[in-house]
């Protein structure tokens, strides 16, 4: 299309792919009930009486009012059916994860969605994320580990969680302005 490799993104190619994907799958079948069909079936006179059967078919809808009396056309009904269980989620859902990934690479975060971490950084489908990592400390209430780095309560009880950079926070504020521990707490909230 004019475009360098580098210029086209995941979820542009998936939207392509649907589109052409549900595109050939209604022409192609149209076509092929419009051929099964024509001079034997009164109710399907023309191609776009045929492209209106093809939809309802694909998208598993079948309103009824339009049947295929041949064999072929039966064939082709029942191809079709599958073809719409089958290849349209599918491919559906190869959309839905590119743009997922889209919006990942938008917040700036590869790899795990919901962020649950490991001490290693390791999400929970094992996949590496060094954007969200797992703070060092385990929560002061229950003991629970494995919080998100950006986390401010504990994910097992609700407790409020200290993370490395407020203990940072906390620790230089007592040392400057020696203000106590409580006061800098509640002013991190």
């Amino acid at each position: 299309l004019g475009r360098k490799k580098s210029e086209v993104k995941a979820y542009q190619l998936q939207v392509a792919r649907v589109l052409l994907s549900v595109f050939t799958l209604l022409t192609v079948a149209s076509g092929l009930i419009y051929t099964a069909e024509h001079e034997y079936n009164p109710d399907i006179p023309d191609y776009f009486t045929a492209l209106y059967f093809g939809l309802t078919t694909l998208t598993t809808v079948g309103f009824g009012d339009i049947t295929p009396v041949t064999f072929q056309g039966k064939l082709v009904v029942c191809g079709s059916i599958l073809a719409g269980v089958a290849v349209i989620p599918a491919q559906a859902a190869s959309l839905v994860e590119a743009l997922f990934e889209l919006q990942e690479e938008r917040r700036g975060t590869q790899g795990v969605v919901d962020g649950i971490v490991d001490g290693a950084g390791n999400g929970l489908l094992g996949r590496r994320n060094n954007s969200i990592a797992a703070v060092s400390n385990d929560c002061p209430a229950c003991g629970a580990s494995s919080h998100r780095r950006d986390a401010k309560f504990c994910w097992s009880c609700g407790s409020a969680l200290e993370t490395s950079s407020m203990a940072e926070i906390n620790n230089d504020a007592v040392d400057r302005e020696g203000v106590s521990e409580e006061d800098a707490a509640i002013n991190n909230d």
